[in-house]
C-alpha cells in the first residue's frame, strides 16, 4: 500500500541567473563621455602641433640719411585718414590686413549701432502696449466690481407679524 503523504520531491538544481543586461542609455552615455575625453585629447595635441605662427609686427624700416627718427607729432594735428598711408604706396601684408579687420570692426559696429536701435524701438512699443493692457484691464476690473456691486440682492427682513400669518 501506499502512504497517503509523502514529502516533496527535493527541487531539480537550478543554472545560476545571470544578472539583466544594462540599460541601453547607462551604454550610450558611458560611450559619449570616454569619446568626448578621447576627442578632447586628440584636439589639444592636434592644436599644439599646428599652432598657426603668431601675427607679429613687421620689421621696422631702415633709418633714412634725412631723418632717422620720426617726425614729432603737433597736438591738435589731423590724422590721415584710414587708408592711407605716411609711406607711400609700400604698404606690408600687415598693414593690409590690419586695415581690412578695422574695416570689418567698423561695419559690425554699425551693424550693432542698428541692431541696438530697432531693439530699443521695439522694446518701447511693447511697453507701451503693456502699460495699455494693464490700463485697460483695470478700467474693466473697476467697472466689473461696480456692477457686481449695484446688482447685489438688496436684503429683505420679514417681521414676526407676516411671519406668523405664513
Amino acid at each position: 500500500p501506499m502512504p497517503l503523504w509523502a514529502p516533496p520531491p527535493p527541487p531539480p538544481p537550478q543554472e545560476p541567473v545571470a544578472a539583466p543586461p544594462p540599460p541601453w542609455w547607462s551604454l550610450l552615455l558611458g560611450g559619449l563621455g570616454l569619446g568626448s575625453v578621447v576627442a578632447m585629447l586628440v584636439r589639444m595635441l592636434l592644436r599644439r602641433v599646428a599652432r598657426p605662427p603668431a601675427l607679429t609686427a613687421p620689421p621696422p624700416p631702415p633709418p633714412t640719411a634725412t631723418a632717422p627718427w620720426p617726425a614729432p607729432v603737433v597736438p591738435g594735428s589731423a590724422m590721415p585718414p584710414p587708408g592711407s598711408s605716411s609711406r607711400g604706396s609700400a604698404r606690408t601684408p600687415t598693414e593690409l590686413r590690419l586695415e581690412e579687420l578695422a574695416v570689418h570692426v567698423r561695419r559690425h559696429v554699425e551693424e550693432t549701432r542698428e541692431a541696438t536701435a530697432s531693439l530699443r524701438r521695439t522694446m518701447d512699443m511693447q511697453q507701451r502696449q503693456y502699460q495699455a493692457t494693464l490700463t485697460d484691464f483695470q478700467k474693466k476690473l473697476e467697472e466689473a466690481t461696480r456692477r457686481k456691486s449695484a446688482s447685489t440682492s438688496q436684503r429683505v427682513e420679514i417681521s414676526a407679524e407676516s411671519l406668523r400669518t405664513l
